[in-house]
């Protein structure tokens, strides 16, 4: 059993909250001290704790095995893997306790207190610490102009959306598709739109607004879900702007705020405080498109004040939203106040301003593609001069008596095939 110095076990004695590095031998990550009755415990760091979330994720890249003595989880899962009971296990006899710990020697008020070592070894390798990322169910629509595609904005569609890449595939093709084949922004959009709620889409398809700007919509219902901050994330080399269109109240500011900042949940890679663009609503569109207003009730106006601020509302919009005037009531305004030409006339200001247009290839995608619409093309022709002998091929081709028969037999052998798809197998043998 490991035995303490003496200058360590008063060290551990005299304290049960001390934070204190026991010598060389704690070289490593994390030790666990308690009391019998684990109503106190002393978790001792052999290096400097992380002190910020931004700190916490850039170390805990840098140094997967580093262990957050703040974070009990962190702690136990040491505790859980680095830990054997014959050699890790460390007591200190005698230890002065509590007066109030029942635990503890009635005379003298001392007890045992344990020590565990969840160090890693530093002479030895050790296994690397894995983590399973966390997904989340879709909450809101990512939409391609032209192509239609919609990705579910829950962590297993964007990571497949992210890691598509389509197959330019054989030009000679019997179909009427004239577009480039593509996945994600590149030849196909530069802009994506961001709305904090769903319910928008019919009116946005219905005036072809995503076609006519080569522009991207993505719907959320309310905050923003890490998969939808890790998709701008990782689109951000892509595209121009995310112009965020949202309400105007405390919700609306913290849902653009929430969009480009580091949260607990997810940590960003790339700067996108100047590539996520409010575009409203903000107090100067209410009052230019006379929106009518609704009262809301608020618990605590200082604390609704404090939160505008420091969300970047202006302090007119603050007024306006939370009155310090007690005889007023607090407001808030929705972009469904707006009437359906009034939001589309808004929207379509705000993608003038920002100058979003249309998307030009500069990357040899328009020759490639040129060349390919004029093989599909020559196919069509030479198609529609073989029609008739097809045709006529066809219907004096010979078909096997027993056809039913021979559907039946693969019907049985196949029992997941339609009538029609076991008749297609047969055909092609012909």
């Amino acid at each position: 059993m490991p035995q303490l110095s003496a200058s360590d076990a008063r060290t551990i004695a005299q304290s049960n909250a001390s934070i204190a590095p026991l010598g060389k031998r704690w070289s490593s990550k994390a030790a666990l001290w308690t009391s019998p009755n684990c109503r106190s415990r002393c978790i001792l760091p052999s290096t400097p704790p992380l002190t910020s979330p931004l700190a916490k994720s850039a170390r805990a890249t840098q140094r997967p095995g580093y262990v957050d003595i703040f974070n009990l989880a962190d702690v136990m899962w040491a505790v859980a893997t680095r830990t054997r009971a014959d050699r890790d296990l460390i007591f200190v006899h005698r230890a002065m306790g509590a007066i109030l710990d029942p635990s503890s020697d009635p005379v003298d008020n001392t007890l045992t207190k344990v020590g565990v070592d969840a160090t890693k070894p530093n002479d030895a390798d050790f296994a690397q610490r894995l983590t399973i990322a966390e997904v989340f169910d879709a909450r809101g629509n990512l939409t391609e102009p032209h192509t239609q595609r919609r990705v579910p904005l829950g962590t297993i569609q964007v990571r497949t959306y992210l890691g598509d890449r389509p197959p330019l595939g054989p030009a000679v093709q019997i179909n009427g598709e004239t577009l480039y084949p593509t996945s994600g922004p590149e030849n196909r959009y530069r802009n994506i739109l961001f709305i904090e709620k769903e319910g928008f889409d019919e009116l946005f398809e219905a005036v072809q607004l995503a076609e006519r700007y080569d522009l991207a919509i993505m719907s959320t219902k309310g905050m923003s879900v890490v998969a939808a901050r890790a998709l701008l994330d990782r689109l951000a080399d892509q595209v121009d702007n995310v112009l965020v269109l949202h309400d105007f109240d405390v919700s609306g500011f913290s849902i653009f705020r929430t969009l480009w900042s580091d949260s607990r949940r997810y940590i960003f890679e790339n700067d996108m405080s100047e590539k996520i663009i409010d575009v409203g609503l903000r107090l100067e569109d209410v009052e230019e498109l006379g929106l009518e207003a609704e009262t809301v009730q608020v618990d605590s106006r200082e604390a609704r004040r404090a939160k505008l601020e420091e969300h970047r509302a202006t302090d007119d919009e603050i007024e306006f939203l939370v009155p310090t005037n007690r005889d007023e009531e607090c407001r808030r305004v929705e972009l469904n106040a707006m009437t359906s030409r009034q939001l589309v006339d808004f929207v379509e200001q705000k993608l003038a301003e920002h100058g979003v247009d249309k998307v030009i290839p500069e990357n040899g995608a328009i020759e490639q593609h040129a060349r390919r619409l004029i093989e599909r093309t020559l196919t069509e022709k030479a198609i529609a001069e073989m029609a008739p002998n097809i045709v006529r091929r066809a219907a004096d081709a010979e078909l096997p008596k027993d056809l039913d028969h021979q559907i039946a037999t693969i019907l049985v052998d196949h029992p997941q095939l339609s009538w029609d798809q076991a008749l297609a197998q047969v055909v092609a043998t012909l």
